[in-house]
Order: structure tokens, then sequence, then C-alpha cells
């Protein structure tokens, strides 16, 4: 069994550094939903979804079943999601409906 890789705060700005060069590459291929409470949701979930692809390229063994694992090793117990997600947003130029 392979262990778990360790995705360090470091890497996640990186991460958000590269969506940042190419959005387009990470950008969601629908359309987002225009309603205020799907819209803020689709989002975020957008945002994850960029930060999650910049790190399966950066951070070797990183899959979407041990990325939550390998973020919590590296980052501490206490690392807020929501705002790694809300960053990978902003770096797609994404922003919360008010």
């Amino acid at each position: 069994m392979n262990p778990t890789p360790a995705v360090t705060p470091a890497d996640i700005v990186k991460a958000i550094a590269q969506i940042k060069r190419n959005p387009g590459k990470y950008m969601p291929q629908r359309p987002l939903p225009t309603t205020p409470g799907r819209r803020k949701q689709a989002v975020l979930a957008a945002g994850r979804d960029a930060v999650a692809a910049a790190l399966f390229e950066q951070v070797p063994g990183t899959t979407w079943g041990n990325l939550t694992k390998a973020i919590r090793k590296g980052c501490g117990a206490g690392v807020v999601f929501e705002a790694i997600n809300l960053a990978g947003a902003q770096a797609l130029g994404l922003e919360l409906p008010q």
C-alpha cells in the first residue's frame, strides 16, 4: 500500500498560482447556476476542483481518494477547506454572489 503524500501550504500556494497563470485550463466546462444559493456552492466546487487538479499535477501520489487526508497531513487538522476552495475560485476569476 502506498503511503499518503503530504500536501503542504506551499503546495497549495503553488497550485493557486498555477491556476492564476492558466485559469482556462481549470475552469468548469458547464455554466454556473444563476440562483445565489446554488451559485455559491458551484463557485466553491469549481475552486475545489481547480485546486485539486493543480495539486494532482504537482504532488505525486495525490488522488481524489486521498486528497483530504494528504492536505490534513501536510497542513494540520485545523485546515479550513472552504478558504482553500474560495482561493481556488478567486484564482479562476469567480466571485461569490452577494
